[in-house]
């Protein structure tokens, strides 16, 4: 099984579901990100690349099945939230009657209402916060990305390492105990020069861990990349290879808001000239960066993404401060 059939069955289940294109590629994403982890735990068991996709195409089944059981949760998922949308809507017109009902003027031929009715106003608005709050719950990140998330958090606290030729399968329990998620050493560093038996001796000190696991790494010609909710050690060489991709969305609205002004286009024209630029689609790279709302989705090598995530902080950081000196300037001339 090549990796083009296993982009041919990803398109195939897409184009069979009668669904919107939101719908669609969002299924997707999703599936893509459950199989390429299936694909990861049976490469980790000892199955080869082919061997691996063709069976972890075989226990998701028929495309066209596939579709159809897609479609039927969709359209389940449609009824709920057409219930719930109406109910909400309820709520509203009933606290909607209720002010109405307490502004009702003294002089009025029905008197004033009394306190119960304020109290009913009070619970419908309730209502209405407790419905608002369920629609919102349902919009849940998919478990890959909850779980790279938490695996960026880890890895950007600070840590304390002393390694003294210690083999390099230790390191990696160790890391696996601090992120809690598995540490897998990847065939292509294995190829390299990097093995479990490798003695790794290195010292960091009040360092993220990010940085720590990248210094140490490179002297082996390796690094990491956080992909399905699993950290992968592998090699330097095939670090721009696009199988070693991620996505990542990161919040812009600080920067999009900010007085300063900066339009998408500006963003994603200054993040391609200054993180790598030889590795972006309109070079010669396959990474890519797009903007959808007030989010940024970047899909590139974790280096990459460090580096966006970093630009983006001083950016947003920088623009706070500039408006802030121009507003105290403001103040003095006034």
């Amino acid at each position: 099984m090549t990796h083009q059939e296993f982009e041919n069955y990803l398109a195939l289940v897409s184009r069979l579901l009668r669904l919107s294109r939101a719908e669609r590629d969002a299924i997707g994403l999703e599936l893509r990100d459950h199989l390429e982890l299936r694909v990861a735990e049976l490469k980790a068991m000892g199955h080869s690349i082919p061997d691996a996709t063709r069976q972890a195409l075989e226990e998701f089944g028929d495309a066209a099945a596939l579709a159809q059981q897609f479609q039927l949760i969709s359209r389940s998922y449609q009824r709920r939230w057409m219930m719930r949308f109406a109910v909400l809507c309820s709520a509203f017109v009933f606290a909607g009657l209720v002010f109405l009902m307490a502004m009702w003027p003294e002089s009025a031929r029905f008197g004033t209402p009394n306190h119960s009715f304020a109290q009913q106003e009070v619970d419908a608005k309730h209502v209405a916060a407790v419905a608002a709050t369920r629609i919102e719950g349902n919009l849940e990140l998919s478990e890959t990305t909850r779980r790279n998330r938490l695996i960026d958090e880890k890895l950007n606290e600070s840590v304390e390492w002393g390694f003294d030729e210690v083999p390099f399968r230790e390191v990696r329990q160790l890391l696996a105990e601090q992120l809690g998620v598995n540490v897998f050493l990847d065939e292509s560093a294995e190829h390299d020069s990097l093995v479990d038996d490798e003695p790794v001796t290195f010292q960091a000190t009040r360092l993220p861990g990010r940085d720590a696991l990248k210094l140490m790494l490179k002297r082996y010609n390796a690094t990491y990349v956080v992909q399905r909710g699993v950290l992968s050690v592998i090699s330097l060489d095939v670090a721009t290879s696009p199988e070693y991709f991620r996505r990542k969305i990161f919040n812009c609205d600080g920067i999009f808001a900010s007085d300063q002004g900066c339009g998408e286009d500006e963003l994603i024209a200054l993040i391609k000239k200054v993180v790598e630029p030889e590795n972006w689609l309109e070079t010669n790279g396959d990474a890519s960066a797009t903007v959808v709302g007030d989010l940024l989705v970047v899909l590139a090598t974790e280096s990459m993404l460090d580096q966006v995530g970093d630009l983006l902080r001083d950016l947003e950081h920088d623009m706070n401060r500039t408006r802030d000196s121009f507003s105290d300037d403001e103040e003095v001339y006034k």
